[in-house]
């Protein structure tokens, strides 16, 4: 990227807010790439077919919620592309999954999920000493395709809205981060266990 690797590891100057200027730059010129731009398209009309068959696409929304934060360290003027938080992956039809956390006895989102204006639920993504959105995913994607199963004719977007109505809660502030349901994992796994027996 034009700039000296020794100078960015030590920090000196403005190296790091140089290579962090041009990595952005080449981050949205790849992004708009044809072969990418192809390829999403091809990745959307698969989704709506798996979906239009009974099928739910679920997605993690990201974990660079902390990275303007981290930017900023070295450059007060930090530009992102509009959708630099949207994961590749979602689209208007997956299911897109961002994390909660405990914090102080109370849940809130987890500061390190991408604040993608996309993301339609949250769940717990903290297991043990490990976090991400990556956690918080599958329990999302295993409520819904137990919805589907008992509504077999339910498209997506509706189970998507009953595990919300049905499971989810919202907090009394969101900060910086999109509004959405986020799952009571107690409440879920009540259901879960009563539904096993």
């Amino acid at each position: 990227l034009g700039v000296d690797a020794e100078a960015v590891l030590q920090g000196r100057d403005d190296a790091r807010a140089v290579f962090q200027k041009r990595l952005l730059s080449l981050i949205d010129e790849a992004s708009a790439d044809q072969q990418v731009t192809a390829a999403q398209k091809t990745y959307d009309q698969a989704v709506r077919d798996f979906e239009s068959n009974g099928n739910s696409m679920v997605v993690a929304a990201g974990n660079s919620g902390r990275v303007v934060r981290m930017l900023q360290m070295d450059s007060s003027e930090v530009e992102l592309a509009p959708d630099f938080y949207r994961n590749i992956l979602a689209n208007d039809q997956v299911t897109t999954v961002g994390s909660t956390r405990q914090f102080l006895g109370s849940e809130m989102v987890a500061d390190y999920t991408n604040k993608d204006s996309g993301i339609d639920l949250y769940a717990d993504g903290d297991i043990g000493k490990d976090w991400g959105t990556s956690f918080a995913t599958p329990r999302i994607a295993s409520i819904m395709a137990r919805l589907h199963r008992e509504n077999p004719q339910a498209t997506s977007a509706e189970v998507e809205v009953m595990v919300g109505n049905r499971f989810g809660q919202k907090f009394d502030h969101y900060a910086d981060s999109p509004t959405a349901p986020a799952v009571d994992e107690a409440q879920v796994k009540q259901w879960l266990s009563d539904s096993l027996f």
